[in-house]
């Protein structure tokens, strides 16, 4: 198939999909963008393809001795010695231990829309980091801290009936005809209104539920 064939097929579905029409330079830049990102996502896919395959001979994991990388967790930048890599992806070491102790489940490496962080409900909901730590110290949150750097997880499975699932975001056309992200609006866990939880509390030596928001506390 000729150049000019594949630029002008690309330009009829691009029309067809975003009501736009590109002209010939404006598709030739944009095909040349999606080659180049095709390139860039291969050479991901074959560097991940060998650090698994190096896991046969390190199955516990290893350090990463190539470039910086980002930790699956708390996305701070690490490599060589400050690095680990295994079953569930790059990690930093703080969090790596964190795992190791159960302090961050197996289960937000698998999935990271399944909890949040802190900068995720200012993202979201506008909500100021300092009345995040406000809920957790009320008991309304509850919180996984990770030892050494101080990053705090919030699993959705732990917080139900106060952290919904995380709003979906999907593309919306503007006036100009381009796109912009947009999230589907839920309520903000944080106003006022919002629903009491139950979190587990130990008493006694034994754990019981209590039903918390502000100052006023009843059994479950």
């Amino acid at each position: 198939m000729s150049d000019d064939k594949i630029i002008k097929e690309f330009q009829e579905d691009f029309k067809a999909a975003y009501i736009k029409e590109l002209t010939l330079k404006e598709a030739e830049e944009t095909l040349d963008k999606l080659v180049e990102l095709a390139k860039v996502l291969q050479e991901i896919a074959w560097e991940e393809r060998c650090r698994r395959l190096k896991l046969r001979d390190h199955p516990g994991g290893y350090h990463l001795d190539d470039h910086q990388h980002s930790c699956r967790i708390c996305g701070a930048d690490v490599s060589r010695e400050q690095s680990w890599y295994d079953k569930y992806g790059i990690s930093c070491i703080p969090c790596r231990d964190a795992r190791r102790k159960k302090i961050i489940p197996a289960a937000a490496y698998r999935d990271r829309d399944s909890w949040y962080e802190i900068w995720g409900f200012g993202h979201y909901w506008n909500a100021k980091p300092t009345t995040v730590r406000k809920f957790v110290r009320e008991g309304k949150l509850k919180a996984r801290i990770v030892p050494g750097s101080n990053f705090y997880i919030f699993m959705i499975e732990e917080n139900k009936g106060f952290l919904p699932q995380k709003p979906q975001k999907h593309l919306v056309r503007t006036s100009d005809s381009s796109f912009r992200t947009e999230y589907e609006k839920v309520k903000s866990p944080f106003d006022k209104s919002s629903p009491l939880i139950c979190l587990p509390t130990k008493a006694g030596g034994e754990k019981k539920r209590k039903l918390l928001r502000g100052k006023q506390t009843s059994e479950c």
